[in-house]
C-alpha cells in the first residue's frame, strides 16, 4: 500500500477586518466553544470570521449551499447567513449530521432517540432505526437518494459500509473496508481513520496520505465543499483539511473556549 506522511501546518486566525474585502468565503465552521462561524482565505491561509447570530450549536455540517446544525433541543436547517430555513424538536444533544448540496441532502442520524431525519424540500421527516442490529457504531451518514442512505459503521477491528432503505429501516447490502479505527469518517470519496502512524486519509485514488496527529477523540464536521473540520473532543486542538485528491492540506487552528458549548448542553 502506498503511503505519504504529510506535514502539519499552523493556520494564524484572525477577525474578518479585511477578510470580507479581499478574502474568499469558502466554508462554515463550528468553533469548540458552539459559535459558527465564516471561514474565509484559501488552503494553508485561513481567517475565521465574526461569529454568526444563532445561538450555539452542539454539532453542525455545511455544504456549499445550505447547514444543518444541532442546538439545544432542535435540529435548525440553516442558510449560509444563519436564516432558519426550518427547524425539528429533539431533546438529542449529540447528533450525526451531513449535507452535500442544496437543503433536501440533510441528513441527522439522532442516536438517543434512534430516528434518522431528512428534508424532504418542504419539512423534516423522521424514521425510526435499530441500530443495534448494526453491531457497531454509526460514524457517518450519507443521504443516496430520497429513500436510501448510506451509513459508515465501526467495530471493533473493522470498518464497514452499511446501505439501507430510511422508511422500513431495512438493510440492503453492506460492504466491508480494510482499513479499522472507533475514530472515523467519511466524506464524498474519502475515507478518514485513526491507525498507529496518526490521522490516515485514504483518497479517490486509493493512496494513504497520513498527518500526524496522535489524538484519537476525533470529530469530523464538514464545513463546505471540499473541506473538513476535525476536533479534539477535550477541545484542546483544531484542524482544517482541504480535500483536494492530488494534494490534501491539514493546518491546525489556534485552540477556541469549549464554556458556551458546555452551558448550551445542559
Amino acid at each position: 500500500m502506498i503511503r505519504k506522511l504529510l506535514p502539519l501546518g499552523l493556520i494564524l486566525t484572525t477577525g474578518v477586518m479585511w477578510a470580507g474585502s479581499f478574502a474568499p468565503r469558502i466554508g462554515v465552521v463550528r468553533e469548540p466553544d458552539g459559535s459558527v462561524r465564516p471561514l474565509l482565505g484559501l488552503p494553508a491561509n485561513l481567517i475565521i470570521g465574526e461569529p454568526l447570530s444563532i445561538e450555539p450549536a452542539l454539532a453542525a455540517a455545511f455544504s456549499d449551499q445550505a447547514g444543518l446544525l444541532l442546538v439545544n433541543g432542535r435540529l435548525e436547517l440553516i442558510s449560509l447567513d444563519g436564516t432558519v430555513i426550518s427547524s425539528y424538536p429533539t431533546g438529542d444533544t449529540t447528533a450525526i449530521l451531513d449535507i452535500a448540496g442544496g437543503p433536501d441532502t440533510a441528513l441527522a442520524w439522532l442516536p438517543s432517540t434512534g430516528k434518522f431525519v431528512r428534508w424532504d424540500g418542504h419539512r423534516f421527516m423522521d424514521s425510526a432505526f435499530d441500530a443495534s442490529r448494526l453491531g457497531g457504531s454509526i460514524r457517518a451518514v450519507r443521504l443516496l437518494d430520497s429513500a436510501h442512505a448510506e451509513l459508515l459503521v465501526a467495530h471493533a477491528d473493522t470498518l464497514e459500509r452499511v446501505y439501507i432503505s430510511i422508511a422500513d429501516g431495512s438493510l440492503v447490502r453492506s460492504e466491508p473496508l480494510p482499513e479499522a479505527g472507533e475514530s472515523a469518517f467519511q466524506t464524498d470519496s474519502f475515507l478518514l481513520f485513526h491507525d498507529a502512524y496518526g490521522l490516515a486519509l485514504r483518497g479517490p485514488d486509493g493512496v494513504m496520505r497520513t498527518f500526524p496527529i496522535p489524538e484519537t477523540d476525533l470529530l469530523f464536521e464538514k464545513s463546505g465543499k471540499h473541506w473538513l473540520h476535525i476536533i479534539s473532543a477535550s477541545g484542546a486542538r483544531q484542524w482544517m483539511l482541504h480535500l483536494d485528491p492530488r494534494n490534501p492540506v491539514l493546518s491546525e487552528l489556534p485552540g477556541a473556549p469549549v464554556a458556551a458549548a458546555a452551558e448550551a448542553a445542559k
